[in-house]
């Protein structure tokens, strides 16, 4: 897959970072929780490491909800005027007053 409009991650908004950042933290906490599995649980039923991942999973669900629908308002004019990705030019070789 080619995606030919210029760098894949310029056109990404900016609210991926932080789903990125929140599946990194769930990522490293349902790691730890493997490695040490916890003994106690919340209400005898979930562990901590359970209530956490789900605690971060509804906060980026939120965050989503509300600027997920608004990109970067500065990339998406950029994208109308089309110039969000210049192509790049040429430039010649030589002057155009020598000749080789």
């Amino acid at each position: 897959m080619l995606y030919s409009p210029g760098p894949i991650l310029s056109a990404v908004s900016v609210t991926h970072a932080g789903s990125a950042l929140s599946a990194l933290m769930m990522t490293g906490v349902a790691i730890v929780a493997l490695l040490y599995r916890p003994q106690k649980r919340v209400l005898r039923t979930v562990g901590w490491a359970s209530i956490f991942i789900f605690t971060v999973y509804l906060l980026n669900t939120y965050i989503i909800f509300l600027y997920g629908a608004y990109p970067d308002r500065r990339l998406r004019r950029l994208r109308q005027s089309g110039t969000a990705f210049p192509r790049p030019r040429l430039q010649a070789l030589a002057s155009p007053g020598r000749s080789h």
